[in-house]
């Protein structure tokens, strides 16, 4: 086994025998919900604010008609809009570069103890080869073309009826 540990990594391999990180000293449920609210109100905020810039980039629109879709969201009525729908799709497009930019201040808060004697949270980069990259990548793909597969059978629903053609 010993000779997998440069391919997969010794946090690949140390998962399956120890722990990967230390327990102690953990962090308590009110001071963890006092890190974690603020780091995603910035992350709503930085996607709200990605979403916009998409909005303008792609789909040319306006600070005026970025207001008419804020009061047309508050106010329920946007059923089969087209703008608001482009948003949309920029809010999605946004998301990827909020969440960049919001995990490194969370890697950078995860090593902030308030206070001293209370620890960190022990965050680091995987020592992980690329054989267990592999392996877990593999593996994330896999269990999503699974969940996509199962979850519409579980609930009943015919992908066909959803898909571009005649019957969808």
């Amino acid at each position: 086994m010993k000779y997998l540990v440069p391919l997969l990594g010794t946090d690949f391999m140390g998962a399956w025998s120890r722990q990967l990180y230390p327990t102690e000293p953990m962090q308590g449920l009110l001071r963890s919900i006092l890190i974690t609210v603020p780091i995603f109100l910035f992350f709503a905020l930085l996607q709200t604010f990605f979403g916009a810039f998409f909005d303008i980039v792609l789909f040319d629109a306006s600070p005026e008609l970025l207001q008419k879709i804020a009061i047309q969201i508050q106010s329920g009525n946007y059923a089969n809009d087209v703008d608001v729908a482009n948003f949309a799709k920029s809010l999605l497009a946004g998301m990827f570069p909020a969440a960049v930019v919001t995990t490194f201040l969370a890697v950078a808060a995860s090593h902030y103890g308030l206070p001293k004697m209370k620890g960190t949270l022990p965050l680091h980069f995987p020592k992980i080869g690329p054989l267990g990259w592999l392996i877990i990548i593999a593996g994330f793909f896999l269990l999503c073309g699974l969940v996509n597969i199962a979850l519409p059978m579980a609930m009943g629903i015919n992908p066909d009826d959803y898909g571009v053609g005649a019957g969808g």
